[in-house]
């Protein structure tokens, strides 16, 4: 029989099938919240977490090691951000949140948590 080309990468999770015959269908995504599509193609704008900061010591006693920074722009204003290739968000601290020109937040809807499975307390996403 004729076996169909697809040519175009389906919306859903960017493999070469139908979209209809898609497995990520009733996927939840991760970035959006919306069903039918994975993280990985999300047209959704990027979400950024505000964090409350409580002590900057953590950061200067982790495990030494090479940090890879990256400059991105956050509400058109550049800013400069740790490269976590295994992070699922990104976070900026309240005077990050406040050098961009202080989005209005919408509540958490979700609970993170550290490497060490100690609870991070957010203000909220924009």
């Amino acid at each position: 029989g004729n076996v169909p080309n697809y040519r175009q990468s389906c919306l859903n999770c960017s493999i070469k099938h139908s979209r209809r015959n898609c497995p990520h269908y009733r996927t939840t995504c991760n970035r959006c919240g919306k069903l039918g599509h994975l993280e990985a193609v999300c047209c959704s704008k990027t979400a950024y977490w505000v964090e409350e900061v409580q002590s900057l010591a953590s950061a200067q006693t982790m495990e030494p090691g090479q940090r890879y920074y990256i400059d991105v722009l956050i509400n058109e204003v550049p800013t400069r951000m740790l490269l976590d290739s295994g992070a699922t968000c990104s976070m900026i601290t309240t005077t990050t949140h406040k050098a961009i020109g202080a989005p209005q937040l919408q509540p958490p809807t979700t609970k993170l948590h550290g490497y060490g499975g100690t609870g991070i307390s957010l203000l909220g996403w924009f």
